[in-house]
């Protein structure tokens, strides 16, 4: 409930105008989230950022077309990737592009987390790693010890044999380094994404280029706000 600073007359949330004295209403301002509060300034968002030696990983990454220039377009060719695979184009250039270009111009948004999160729960309970159905828990999709949300999308079903090999490995670390695969899954890396795409706008960093400053635009971009196992580094 909005109070007139003029007279103290009580309003609704959407009054402009006091409807006792007529005085205009001061517009109330939204509240920042604490993550926000940290990175207020970009000098800040620039500290809070992992060192270069965190967030590299010896892995073989096919780059993007030389079209992509930042991490955020980076990020909209992926998502773009994801949906030509979900369409059975994958691999198709020409329709991948096509996507890439509406995600960028706006004429194509995702999902958002709440409504994954409505369709997940159609579905039956299974470990987003392999598939299992038995022993399973809760695992954070991003390591909260690598500076991952404590929110409900980086929650993910894993069974106990996953859980202890990825143990608070990133996917990046997990899956190239570890499981020894060239392409992180479908359902995983689309969650990933979102997820990471916030994390980007509060860093202020979705338009630089080389952010693990390993002298060019990959994926490893796109994880590199989060830290990385020091036994891991380059």
């Amino acid at each position: 409930m909005k109070v007139c600073s003029f007279c103290g007359n009580q309003l609704d949330e959407v009054s402009i105008f006091c409807d006792k004295c007529g005085a205009k209403v001061a517009r109330q301002p939204r509240k920042k989230t604490q993550l926000e509060k940290d990175l207020e300034s970009r000098a800040a968002a620039e500290i809070m950022l992992p060192a270069k030696d965190e967030v590299q990983v010896r892995a073989k990454i096919k780059p993007p077309p030389s079209a992509v220039k930042s991490i955020r377009e980076l990020i909209y060719w992926e998502y773009a990737k994801l949906i030509a695979e979900a369409a059975k184009m994958d691999g198709n250039y020409r329709f991948i592009m096509n996507r890439y270009m509406k995600l960028k111009k706006g004429e194509i948004v995702w999902a958002s987390p709440d409504e994954d999160m409505k369709k997940d729960l159609k579905t039956e309970a299974a470990c987003v790693y392999c598939g299992s159905k038995d022993d399973l828990a809760v695992d954070h999709l991003i390591p909260l010890s690598k500076g991952g949300p404590e929110r409900i999308d980086n929650c993910v079903c894993a069974c106990k044999r996953c859980n202890s090999s990825k143990l608070d490995r990133d996917i990046f670390e997990w899956y190239y380094l570890v499981k020894r695969q060239e392409k992180i899954p479908r359902e995983i890396w689309k969650r990933y994404l979102k997820i990471v795409w916030d994390f980007h706008i509060a860093h202020r960093t979705l338009d630089r280029v080389d952010l693990n400053r390993d002298g060019k635009l990959d994926i490893q971009d796109i994880g590199a706000v989060f830290k990385r196992r020091r036994s891991d580094y380059v």
